[in-house]
Parts: structure tokens; sequence; C-alpha cells
């Protein structure tokens, strides 16, 4: 219920044991602090500015909120990590590991200025375009494979950019509201199968040999421009 600090250096430290109704504070002030024996929380986890990472990385979390200040980096790099409550991240990135975004309210969602999706899935619970849940991307996120799952409201907030990057394949089972700013500069977004729409009133860039594909509608109400190169781009919805 105190402060737990990883003070120094570029390497990694480890926490085996459960993680268990703590309401204090987690510093990484350099390197990686892994979280690797699981977890039932009912508190809220506060994570402060550091210029490290703290990882989920091992074994089932069941957390209730997260709130990570300005400066912060959260991964979740292996196992699961689940959260019944609102998570506040600032930089979100999931290289391997899952994590479920649970929260389901009419007044008030998770968000976080950075979802850096590289492989893992994320989950979304909500009630789709009409209602509570999903998650708001609030600042620059890019996104280079893993898979985005649920029936919650993934929303690209208004002045927030996101970018497909790299040679892979997003796969998107859930929904999607562009406010701001997408770009496909590298590989595909997959929606698979019907019912997993995407709306855009923002902007939705294409580069060279790039294609959003797969079931459900792609509903434009803002611009959609094939930015460069002498390539195809396409939209396959």
């Amino acid at each position: 219920n105190g402060t737990v600090t990883k003070i120094s250096g570029a390497g990694t430290a480890s926490i085996g044991k459960r993680i268990v109704n703590s309401s204090g504070h987690w510093k990484v002030g350099a390197g990686t602090l892994n979280l690797e024996g699981g977890g039932n929380d009912l508190n809220v986890m506060t994570v402060d500015a550091g210029a490290g990472t703290l990882a989920f990385n091992k074994g089932t979390f069941d957390m209730k909120s997260l709130v990570a200040a300005t400066g912060s980096t959260v991964a979740f790099t292996g196992g699961t990590a689940n959260f019944s409550g609102a998570y506040t991240g600032a930089t979100t990135n999931v290289d391997g590991g899952t994590v479920n975004f649970n929260y389901v309210s009419t007044t008030n969602r998770s968000s976080t200025s950075a979802l850096n999706l590289s492989s893992g899935t994320v989950g979304v619970a909500g009630t789709g375009f009409v209602g509570g849940g999903g998650i708001a991307l609030t600042g620059t996120s890019v996104w280079k494979g893993g898979s985005v799952v649920g029936t919650g409201l993934v929303t690209v907030n208004s002045g927030a950019v996101l970018e497909k990057s790299g040679l892979g394949t997003v796969t998107f089972l859930s929904l999607m509201d562009n406010l701001g700013a997408v770009k496909i500069t590298g590989g595909q977004i997959d929606t698979t199968v019907a019912g997993h729409h995407v709306q855009s009133s923002g902007t939705w860039d294409f580069a060279d040999n790039t294609a959003i594909v797969g079931g459900g509608d792609f509903l434009n109400n803002g611009t959609v421009t094939k930015i460069s190169g002498a390539g195809t781009a396409s939209i396959g919805k």
C-alpha cells in the first residue's frame, strides 16, 4: 500500500508473487518491472511517471482500475490482464499478452493516449456504437499485428492518430469510430466476418499495397485519401 519503484538500470526486475488488493503506487524509473504472479486487486492501481515499463508478463490478473500518469508506460507481454473498472493509460503496449478492457458505463469509458499493438490480443467490452464501454485513443497509436476483439467501440478521438504500419495484419473483430486520423501505411486491417463495422468522420489515409478487408460496413462521413505511390490500395468491406 506504499510505493514500489524500479530505480535504475536498463535491465529487468521481477515480482513473482500475486498482487492482492494493493492501493499503492508503482514507478519504473528505468528498464522493466515484470509482474509474473497474477493477482486479484479490488483497488485502483496507480502508475507514476517514469522512463521505464511496468509489464504484466505472466499469470492471470483480475484487476479493478488502473490510472497511469503522463510519462508512464504499461505493457502486456504475457498472461492475461482483466480490468473490470476504468483503465486510464498513458502509453499502453500490447506485445504477446492479452488485456481485456471490461468496463462498461454510459457516463465514462476507458482511455489511453497510445495503444500500441504488436502481437497479442486486446479485448474491448461494450454495447457498440450506442451505449457504454469501449476504449478511447487520445494520442498517437501504432498497430503492427495482433488482434482486437469484443463488442465494444474503439474510438479514435478528434486530434488522435492511429497508424497501421509494417507488413503484418491486424485482425479487428470489434467496432471502430474514427473522429481523428487513421493511416494504413503498411499491411492491412482484416475484420474477417460480418458485424464488425467501421465508421469514419475524420481522415482515413491509405498508402501503396494496403487494405482494410473483411465483413461489415465502412461508413465514410469524412475524407478517404490514397496518399502516395503508383500502386494499389483496397477497401474490401
